[in-house]
């Protein structure tokens, strides 16, 4: 049978025809003689000659005469006599034709047409078997070889959107935050103006933060509209004075307690030195955590920074529920939230994205639960390669 399975389409009817026509030789035959046999006992036929014996001549016999019966059987013997090898050839081409589609069409073209089937209707989880070397295994190879392949491409094109999506919350996400600090430069010039506290020099420092804002805002539109993936978004760290980004820091971040019942408490080392940063990396992530922090802080966010060797930490702790163990046991991850989160302007990006960054700035991220409520701790890399 595997022989048979193994044999090309024209082979195996050319050899199964062949096979089946021989049985028919034979039969037709056993039964064309066979037929003479039976209506030769039945019916004798000619003559019979009796020898007397010495000088008397032999005597000359007619046969007997046949009965209605035995002259019925033997036209009926006459005639399969002639029928029967057509039968048995026929019978023949019918058995070849059946067996030939048992063997060779059957399994292959019902493995055909319900692949088909469950591909209309977009099913692609499925497997395509056929043990046959002939042209329809092959067939059935290159309609498995399409099913992997459009699987494949499926996959990629979800991958994709998922992708896609991510960017998408992601671009939302941290256009949120510098449009938080914009908000609280323009009440704090409110304040000024009424108050008539706010001095040109004042407001020349306040709308030279905003001009930075609004660049590095432009500067992340340019970034994300020039990737595809998260993964994609490029570390571009330059020298950057401690001193100088300690006191941006602080007045940028410092903006979102600006009206709220919560305050930031600022800790940062004394040190003096150049550190290699992409700061819109940098400030990124610190709003990213801050911000969150601000959703779950009852009244404090505390954020301390120090450097130890090529690495610069910083911490960002609130006194709030903390992170849910959901969180803390899977890490995270895009689109993971709070279950008790009921804001819907909230991605479950921030800590995803910021983690992402961090890794991104040869550092890394780490989320954890004190006492009082959630700490998050970022490493950056900040000497130069």
């Amino acid at each position: 049978m595997a022989r048979l399975r193994n044999m090309s389409l024209k082979q195996c009817f050319f050899f199964l025809t062949l096979l089946c026509l021989l049985g028919a030789f034979v039969l037709s035959a056993a039964a064309f003689f066979g037929c003479i046999a039976l209506r030769s006992a039945i019916a004798p036929g000619g003559v019979l000659l009796l020898e007397i014996g010495g000088d008397l001549p032999a005597t000359v016999i007619s046969s007997p005469t046949l009965s209605g019966t035995s002259a019925f059987w033997s036209g009926v013997l006459s005639l399969l006599q002639f029928v029967l090898p057509v039968v048995f050839v026929v019978a023949a081409l019918f058995l070849a034709n059946a067996l030939f589609y048992r063997i060779k069409l059957k399994q292959p073209l019902a493995a055909l047409q319900s692949g088909a089937q469950k591909m209309i209707r977009s099913d692609l989880d499925f497997h395509i078997e056929c043990k046959s070397g002939d042209e329809l295994g092959q067939l059935c190879n290159a309609f498995e070889t399409m099913r992997q392949e459009l699987l494949r491409n499926n996959k990629e094109l979800w991958r994709q959107a998922e992708e896609r999506k991510r960017l998408n919350a992601a671009f939302s996400h941290d256009l949120r935050n510098p449009i938080t600090v914009l908000k609280g430069y323009i009440q704090v010039f409110r304040m000024g103006i009424r108050t008539g506290q706010m001095t040109p020099q004042d407001m020349e420092e306040h709308l030279t933060r905003m001009g930075e804002y609004t660049e590095r805002m432009e500067t992340y539109v340019e970034a994300m509209g020039s990737v595809s993936r998260l993964e994609e978004v490029q570390c571009d760290r330059k020298p950057e004075d401690w001193a100088k980004l300690e006191t941006e820091i602080r007045g940028n971040i410092g903006l979102f307690a600006l009206g709220k019942p919560y305050s930031i408490e600022f800790d940062f080392g004394d040190f003096d030195k150049t550190v290699w940063i992409d700061k819109t990396i940098l400030f990124t992530v610190l709003e990213n955590l801050v911000g969150n922090a601000c959703r779950y802080a009852s009244g404090k966010i505390g954020l301390s920074a120090w450097v130890q060797d090529d690495h610069l930490t910083f911490q960002i702790s609130d006194d709030g529920p903390g992170f849910p163990d959901s969180i803390l046991q899977k890490g995270p991850r895009p689109f993971l939230r709070n279950s008790d989160e009921q804001d819907s302007r909230h991605f479950g990006m921030g800590l995803y994205i910021s983690r992402l960054l961090c890794e991104k700035h040869y550092g890394s991220m780490k989320i954890l639960n004190h006492d009082a409520g959630a700490r998050v701790q970022v490493v950056l890399f900040i000497s130069r390669l």
